[in-house]
Order: structure tokens, then sequence, then C-alpha cells
């Protein structure tokens, strides 16, 4: 959600307007890039599946990872959450408001070989490849712990709204890549 164009940081006008001030009025600004930035490109997904992403954003795959490979990044993820308890005070640590329950782990490619080797898993790279039309790199990583009915809420929004104006990331050309290593329902996520 987004209200008129707001200078950024450098003094500019952002396209994408955003940090709503108190009692604004909330509106949607419609996408003007194209979601899919290769019409019919060659990569995983097939003709259909590409069109969807094009048309709804978004592309899910269930049984993308074998369940001995889920397994081992629930194991992972229990790792890296005993470190983030044990460096709290580390900045990729975000601890929930007022508790000392961790909320999201940054970085997670710097403190897990296994988390680092997903984002250079050749699946996801032709993945982004193909939906991107270009070589990607990678921006960011991130576990974020959601137990249901605890700790805040992670509402409805948009990452590139945040990459964009913390970031500094230009345009909304990029891809995000969401692994659920729990179930997901109406009271944790997404």
């Amino acid at each position: 959600m987004n209200a008129e164009p707001q200078p950024e940081r450098s003094g500019r006008t952002s396209p994408y307007p955003s940090r709503l001030p108190e009692g604004s009025s909330e509106r949607f600004v419609p996408r003007d890039v194209p979601t899919v930035w290769t019409e019919g490109a060659a990569g995983p997904l097939e003709a259909r599946e590409l069109a969807h992403f094009a048309k709804e954003g978004f592309h899910a795959s269930p049984s993308f990872f074998a369940p001995a490979d889920v397994a081992a990044m629930q194991g992972e993820l229990e790792t890296q959450l005993a470190w983030a308890r044990a460096h709290a005070d580390d900045p990729r640590v975000i601890l929930e408001p007022g508790s000392d329950a961790v909320r999201s782990i940054f970085a997670v490619h710097e403190t897990s070989e296994r988390f680092a080797g997903l984002a250079r898993d050749p699946r996801l790279l032709g993945l982004a490849r193909q939906i991107l039309g270009d070589e990607v790199y990678l921006h960011q990583t991130r576990l974020n712990l959601k137990p249901g009915f605890d700790g805040k809420e992670f509402w409805w929004h948009s990452d590139f709204e945040t990459w964009h104006h913390e970031d500094g990331m230009p345009t909304m050309r990029c891809f995000s890549c969401v692994i659920a290593l729990s179930e997901i329902t109406e009271h944790n996520g997404p």
C-alpha cells in the first residue's frame, strides 16, 4: 500500500512511494514493470506455469524439495535458532518486541552452509533467471520464525517496498523465494 510519491533519501522523488505518514489514506499503486521479464524463455517452468506467474505473481511447488532435504533444513533451522539465541545482540538477529524470542535471523547464508547452498541451488537459480531474464545475485536471506498466536504479526506487505526504501533496490526486477519449513495456517503466516 502506498501514498503519493515521497522524496527518497537522495532527495529524488521515488516512483514507488512508501512509508505513509500517520493518518494517510492507503492505496495500491499499479505495477509499472513486468512480473516476468522474458516471454517463453527456456527454464524449469513450463509455458503455462510461466503464464500463471506473469498473471498472479507467484509459483508454488509443494514437492520441490525431497522430504529428506526439508528435514535437514528443519534441523538447520533449529541450529540457527540456537545460534541466534546465543547471539541476540548480533545485528542479524531480530527479537520480538518486548521479548527475548527470536523473530527473524538475517543473512543466514553467512552463518549456515546449508542455507548458503540454497542460494546456489541450480533449480532455484534457473527459476530466477527464467523469470528475470538475466543473471541474478543474492540480495538477502533470512529465517522468519512465527509460531501461531505468539509474537507480533507479519502484515501483508511488499518485500520490494522495504528493499527499495531501506536498501536502495531501484526497481521491482527481483525474485523472492519462500521455503516453508512448517505448516502454514491462518494463525501463523505467511
